[in-house]
């Protein structure tokens, strides 16, 4: 699958078979999308600078779109080697004779009445030729509407090419030219990842992202191909997301049946704070406060505006050379769910529920099309009816996990939907001051309750407008941990609900946060693990540990003896002596349990519950 065909600028064509034609079509998208930009050169030479563009190309090569006048008869064929034969003759008798030309290899006809339905991507304007083909058809045209043939010419050198096309152009015999480039095959891509990672964030490092890459591109575990194409889509519900950034353009879920899901003009997804009779929503799922997808948030850089960016980022942006972000599945795709209100900045139950019915309406080959959804939201009330959905999810066709945010009060009250016994909870860890250890976030919330933890504290990630920066917070390790799952999912497509929830669970790096472990060296039992009176085992308070992509990978269970996996409902707080910690030193574990079930009695009573 090439990922690149966006930003080199080439122009994209959804070809259907008509008979033996091949059919351009295509939806439109937003109004935004469909305005005019500054067009593109008819011809665009090899050394034509493109915004974005990082493809080599065949020397000497060019995807030529010569004019068709004859479209009628030149469309449809009974075989693609009748159609080729006919093409090819009369280029060949047109142009061949010419010394300058090496070689010419006929790729298809095209009806180009269909350009006014193309969809263009928002980052690529259109030659001018199509341009103004395209408005044309408000007046309409003759029985016989334009056609195009697209061609492979393979001149005898730069210049030979420049002086033709030039020629060309001017004759008005194409529709436009650009260079035959070459974009990087996923083959091999992983391999590459393994090493791209190694040198970006301190986190990467830490999940052991790179040696996962490591994994997936050694042919004697994976195929690669499956890999890639394997990957899922996840749903992002937040404050919708930047999806020209150029670090997610390539990563962002299409929708291939506009408004059949329920949602109007959900290109992307859905924006679900749109109250409308018998919609979910529009798909208007830029940025709260955001002019558009591609714009900044304004005078706010660091409200909620971003939020949503930022947690796609972690998810599945692209790696690039200039910036240190990289999401943990770039080969996934986001669905964006706007549930944030752009005139409160809150999070109505409703526009939850709206999210989660548009999740149910997707399948693919009978099974849900999205299984991982990203919560990087929550409140401490439990809804019942966000309660249904989340578990409806879990039973829907193959299921759809939810991943929320433990939140960041530094306390042991539950958020929700991640308390929920169906999803995951995910809390906070970062270095600590001294960097040799790492530890609770200070401001991550824990408790019986949490899964599992992630790295949450300076997390650089895309943000609205085309830059990047940090954050922290909870809302930034669940994206991590939402992003493993899907890399893991890519690699393993048919594990069930539950499989993928206990794999994940299963294989984080327990001893890490709770006991001596040769990779972080002294860690203080005692502080993470609270022993309640009259139990032998001790009870994790940052989930069954620090998440670990490569394990999650390799399934190398690594779940430490005495370690429940269940989830406990707790009725009492852990509360550390300072409120927050600096270091892991037994001198900072002084924890007081403090709890109670009725006001009239200083009670503390656990109770378990199935996980």
């Amino acid at each position: 699958m090439n990922h690149d065909i966006k930003k080199n600028g080439l122009l994209v064509f959804a070809f259907i078979l008509g008979g033996s034609g091949l059919l351009a079509c295509g939806r439109m998208g937003p109004e935004f999308m469909s305005e005019a930009q500054k067009p593109l050169p008819v011809v665009r030479l090899g050394e034509d600078s493109v915004p974005g563009a990082t493809a080599n190309r065949v020397p000497h090569s060019y995807i030529v779109m010569f004019r068709e006048t004859n479209s009628n008869e030149s469309l449809f064929f009974s075989s693609f080697a009748s159609e080729y034969a006919h093409h090819y003759a009369t280029l060949s008798d047109a142009y061949l004779a010419d010394p300058r030309i090496s070689s010419m290899d006929v790729l298809s006809a095209v009806d180009l009445s269909w350009i006014k339905k193309t969809e263009w991507a928002p980052s690529f304007s259109a030659p001018e030729a199509l341009l103004e083909l395209a408005s044309g058809f408000a007046e309409g045209f003759s029985e016989n509407p334009p056609a195009g043939v697209m061609a492979k010419v393979d001149f005898e050198s730069d210049e030979s090419a420049a002086e033709m096309l030039g020629e060309w152009e001017r004759d008005g015999r194409i529709w436009y030219a650009e260079p035959n480039e070459m974009s990087d095959p996923y083959e091999g891509e992983l391999a590459k990842f393994a090493t791209t990672y190694a040198a970006l964030q301190d986190w990467h490092k830490v999940i052991k992202l790179p040696e996962a890459f490591a994994t997936l591109a050694d042919p004697k575990n994976f195929i690669e191909a499956d890999v890639v194409s394997s990957a899922p889509i996840i749903a992002v519900l937040d404050s919708g997301v930047d999806y020209e950034h150029p670090q997610l353009i390539d990563s962002i879920w299409t929708n291939p049946a506009v408004g059949s899901g329920g949602c109007g003009n959900d290109l992307h997804g859905c924006n679900t704070t749109i109250i409308a009779k018998g919609a979910l929503g529009n798909g208007d799922v830029w940025p709260i406060n955001a002019s558009g997808p591609g714009t900044s948030c304004g005078e706010k850089p660091d409200d909620v505006c971003n939020h949503g960016t930022h947690v796609a980022g972690l998810i599945a942006a692209k790696p690039d050379s200039s910036s240190q972000v990289g999401g943990v599945c770039p080969m996934c795709k986001i669905m964006v769910l706007k549930v944030v209100d752009g005139s409160t900045g809150q999070i109505n139950d409703e526009s939850q529920i709206r999210a989660f019915k548009y999740l149910t309406k997707f399948r693919r080959n009978g099974t849900s099309a999205v299984r991982i959804a990203n919560a990087s939201l929550g409140k401490y009330s439990r809804s019942r009816s966000v309660a249904i959905l989340v578990d409806v999810l879990k039973h829907v066709g193959s299921g759809t996990l939810v991943i929320g945010a433990a939140s960041n009060e530094d306390s042991m009250i539950r958020a929700y939907p991640a308390a929920l016994a169906s999803a995951i909870a995910v809390s906070a860890v970062g270095r600590t001051n001294d960097q040799d250890y790492i530890g609770k976030a200070p401001f991550s919330n824990f408790g019986s309750w949490v899964d599992i933890a992630a790295p949450g504290v300076g997390i650089v990630s895309t943000l609205s407008g085309g830059t990047s920066g940090p954050k922290s917070g909870t809302s930034m390790a669940t994206p991590i941990v939402s992003g493993s799952a899907g890399l893991l999912l890519a690699a393993a497509p048919n594990l069930s609900f539950a499989e993928l929830r206990s794999r994940i669970l299963n294989t984080a790096n327990a001893a890490l946060l709770y006991g001596a472990d040769t990779e972080g060296g002294k860690v203080n039992v005692t502080f993470y693990y609270p022993k309640i009176s009259n139990e032998t085992a001790r009870r994790p308070l940052l989930g069954s540990g620090l998440l670990d992509v490569n394990a999650m990978i390799l399934n190398s269970n690594k779940v430490s003896t005495g370690q429940p996996l269940d989830r406990v409902t707790a009725g009492c707080g852990a509360i550390g002596a300072s409120g927050r910690i600096d270091r892991l030193e037994p001198s900072n574990s002084r924890w007081a349990v403090v709890c109670a079930l009725l006001l009239p009695l200083l009670l503390c009573r656990l109770r378990r519950r199935g996980a």
